[in-house]
C-alpha cells in the first residue's frame, strides 16, 4: 500500500474486534478494497445531519434537511449549547429545536460537500493496513476517526484515543493511517468507521466529546463501511 504525504498523527496501535477469535482471521492476500465515506444524508441514513443545525430563528437551532440543504447551502453551521443540550421543545428528533452552541465553521453546502474514501489492504498475519484520505474538511479543522459498528466495538479506531486524531491542512485535506488487528472483510458484521469534526478543536481521549453529546463540541462528518 502506497503511503500519503499529508500523515499528520501517524497511528501503529492495533485494533481488536471483541468476539472475533484470531482463528477466524483471514490471511490477506494483499488487494485492496476501496470504502467511500459519506455523510448521514448521503448514505440515506437519516431525513436529516444529525450533529449539526442551522439557525432558524435568533438563537434556536434545528437539524437540516435534505430539502432544506438543497434551498439553503450558504446557511451557516453551528452545534447545540454544551451547556444546555436538551431540546427546547417535544417533538420528533428531525424537529427538535435547541439553543444556539459553537459555530461550526462550515455552511452546509461545505459540510455535505466533503468526501473520502478509505483503502484496506488485509495482510497474511490476519490484520489490515487502512489509509484514508479527506477532501473539502474544515481548513485545519481537527478531526478524530472511530469505530461505530458493531456498537460492541465501539472506540476510537486504532484503540488509542490519544492515537486517532488528525489536522487537517489549510486546503481542507487530510489523510489518517492506522493497523487493525483484524481483516474487515472476514468479519459477518458491518464494520463502520467515523469522521468527527471538534468544534472547539480539542479531542477527548477515548469519549468524542468528553461527557458530551454528539452535537455540542463534535459531530460525525462522514462515515465509511470497511467490509461492504
Amino acid at each position: 500500500m502506497s503511503r500519503g504525504s499529508k500523515l499528520f498523527f501517524p497511528v501503529v496501535a492495533v485494533l481488536g474486534l471483541s468476539g472475533f477469535p484470531p482463528q477466524a482471521r483471514a490471511s490477506g492476500d494483499g488487494s485492496e478494497t476501496i470504502h467511500p465515506f459519506g455523510s448521514h444524508l448521503a448514505r440515506l441514513e437519516l431525513t436529516v445531519e444529525p450533529g449539526v443545525f442551522t439557525e432558524i430563528s435568533p438563537g434556536i437551532v434545528q437539524r437540516p434537511s435534505a430539502p432544506y440543504a438543497a434551498a439553503h447551502p450558504d446557511a451557516p453551521l453551528f452545534g447545540r449549547d454544551p451547556a444546555n443540550f436538551r431540546p427546547l421543545n417535544v417533538a420528533p428528533f428531525e424537529t427538535q429545536q435547541f439553543r444556539k452552541g459553537l459555530p461550526v465553521g462550515q455552511t452546509l453546502g461545505q459540510w455535505l460537500a466533503a468526501s473520502g474514501q478509505a483503502v484496506v489492504e488485509c495482510t497474511s498475519s490476519g490484520g489490515a493496513e487502512v489509509e484514508m484520505s479527506f477532501r473539502g474538511l474544515k481548513p485545519n479543522g481537527v478531526y478524530t476517526l472511530w469505530q461505530v459498528e458493531p456498537a460492541a466495538d465501539f472506540g476510537p479506531l486504532g484503540g488509542n484515543g490519544a492515537l486517532n486524531s488528525f489536522l487537517a491542512d489549510s486546503e481542507g485535506e487530510g489523510e489518517f493511517q492506522v493497523l487493525l488487528g483484524f481483516c474487515p472483510g472476514e468479519v459477518a458484521a458491518t464494520v463502520t468507521t467515523a469522521l468527527a469534526l471538534h468544534f472547539d478543536a480539542k479531542t477527548n481521549g477515548d469519549s468524542p466529546g468528553g461527557g458530551l453529546p454528539g452535537g455540542t463540541v463534535f459531530a460525525v462528518q462522514m462515515l465509511a463501511d470497511l467490509n461492504r
